[in-house]
């Protein structure tokens, strides 16, 4: 995802929740909020992903990551709905920040297409650059873009490995029928 500076993000908070319908997840976080989310993910690959990206991870006990784990652990359980840990804003361009709020919003077991996010966001005509942003999201389950779907109610790219067979499995969990 572009961002606007990621000077702020050198140094990343690591913590990995190793069991999980989605496989092992690593998270990742700066003192301001959740910075990212990666699904079926080893420490390795997840920390060199990291590194590639110019950020120096190093895993520590931070109480907002264990806040996250539980809120994560308890999603899968079905136990919660929204989760309320902080994300980290900063390093989003404001379309992307007022993207991935809006989808941020969708209740639970509910969907929105692209074009409904473009509309709700200002940008009737930005389906296609919601999209982009949506593909790119870096805290997919946090951040629900599972939950925005095509105009003709088919489920569209997900950028999470497993594709479109993850995005269809927590629906699925949250109760969507597609």
């Amino acid at each position: 995802m572009k961002s606007k500076a990621n000077s702020h993000l050198s140094h990343l908070a690591v913590v990995y929740l190793p069991q999980t319908p989605f496989g092992q997840i690593g998270l990742a976080a700066t003192e301001a909020g959740l910075a990212f989310l990666e699904m079926q993910t080893s420490p390795d690959q997840f920390e060199t992903e990291l590194r590639e990206q110019g950020f120096l991870p190093h895993t520590t006990d931070s109480p907002l990551l264990n806040a996250a784990i539980e809120q994560l652990k308890a999603y899968f359980q079905g136990t919660i709905k929204v989760f309320d840990t902080p994300i980290d804003w900063q390093r989003f361009t404001p379309f992307q920040e007022s993207v991935l709020r809006q989808t941020l919003a969708i209740p639970y077991g509910q969907v929105r297409t692209y074009a409904q996010i473009a509309q709700a966001i200002g940008k009737p005509r930005a389906a296609r650059a919601v999209g982009q942003v949506e593909a790119h999201n870096p805290l997919p389950i946090i951040i629900p873009c599972h939950r925005v779907i095509g105009s003709d109610g088919s489920l569209h790219g997900y950028g999470a490995p497993g594709g479109l067979q993850t995005k269809a499995r927590l629906l699925e969990l949250e109760g969507v029928k597609i």
